[in-house]
Parts: structure tokens; C-alpha cells; sequence
């Protein structure tokens, strides 16, 4: 869901519309944010915690540790593992998305990036201090 923005308040003229429809994902992350309280069930059944963590795609050991905060009606732990997960995902997201970029940039066929092959002089003169063979 996004808020909504007249074109002439952003330099790319772009137009957000009036938006008043949460999509399943706005659901689980509100969800996971604000669970509610131990006995307070919420008014539409699909919005659960099962859902909500199927629909954000947590798995593993931190699924483990929100269902187990969820259960002892903790939903300030739950919260606090949703933020570590949310957070730990971001930097992820950013470290591939910076990756990809750096590989994209540097090298393309055969032609290099002056700093490509700097970056390759160096490893390979470190290589051959260490006395590996470099053809």
C-alpha cells in the first residue's frame, strides 16, 4: 500500500492514487507489528499468525522463535524477532542488490574495468607471494 501523491509534489510527475486496500502482504507485516492481544481474535480468520508468516516467507529457526513468543503470549518478543528478521532480510536484499552491481559494472565480456584489473594484479601478485603457481 502506498500513500497518496499528486503529481506535482514529486520531480518525477508521477501520480500515486488514493489507495485504501491492504494487499496480503501490508496484512502480515501489520499483523506481525501489532499482533494482537492473548484472547483477541482478529476479525478476519486468514489474517493469523500461520498466514502472516507464510505470507512474509520467515522460516527456520526464526519462525520457531515468533511461534514460540506467539504461544507464551509474548507479542513483544514477537515484534522484536519480526524487527531482527526485517532488518537482517534488508541488509541481505542490499548486500546481493551491491554484489550484482559491482559484478555488472566491472567486468562485461571481455572488456574490463580499469579497477577490475588492478583488483586482479593485486590478487595475483598476493597469489604468487604465497607461492602458488599463477600461469
Amino acid at each position: 500500500m502506498m500513500y497518496f501523491m499528486p503529481a506535482e509534489f514529486n520531480v518525477q510527475h508521477i501520480e500515486i492514487k488514493p489507495n485504501n486496500v491492504l494487499s496480503p502482504l501490508d496484512k502480515a507485516f501489520a499483523f506481525l507489528n501489532y499482533p494482537f492481544p492473548p484472547g483477541t481474535a482478529s476479525v478476519n480468520p486468514s489474517v493469523n499468525l500461520v498466514n502472516s508468516l507464510n505470507t512474509v516467507g520467515i522460516t527456520g529457526p526464526v519462525r520457531a522463535s515468533i511461534t514460540t513468543e506467539w504461544a507464551e503470549n509474548d507479542w513483544q518478543g514477537v515484534r522484536a524477532e519480526f524487527t531482527r528478521w526485517s532488518v537482517n532480510q534488508k541488509a541481505l536484499n542490499d548486500k546481493t542488490a551491491a554484489v550484482a552491481e559491482r559484478e555488472a559494472t566491472c567486468c562485461v565480456g571481455p572488456y574490463c574495468q580499469p579497477h577490475c584489473y588492478q583488483l586482479a594484479e593485486v590478487v595475483a601478485q598476493f597469489l604468487l607471494y604465497l607461492g602458488y603457481p599463477f600461469p
